[in-house]
């Protein structure tokens, strides 16, 4: 993650204590992605705004990894049963 809102994630991170289990990556080779994705034990999607498709939604799911995403716009359709969804709707 860079820029700043990599750099306010990972500070998050860390005040919460959880900086030390999270990985943060720069921009990965295509093939790199999906190998550790496969790799994940969860992906979360805490979208603060309504996104219409959440594509790392279907890119975790096709690999067998469970999905953690917000109540809003189409996340809570595509996560459905290989997931949770955590938060309000939209």
């Amino acid at each position: 993650m860079t820029g700043t809102a990599g750099t306010w994630v990972e500070a998050l991170a860390r005040r919460y204590g959880v900086g030390q289990g999270v990985r943060f990556l720069e921009k990965l080779p295509e093939g790199e992605y999906f190998r550790l994705m496969a790799g994940a034990r969860v992906t979360a999607m805490p979208s603060i705004v309504p996104e219409s498709f959440g594509i790392v939604a279907v890119e975790s799911i096709s690999l067998g990894v469970p999905v953690v995403g917000s109540g809003l716009g189409g996340i809570p359709e595509i996560v459905d049963k290989y997931g949770a969804v955590a938060g309000g709707g939209s």
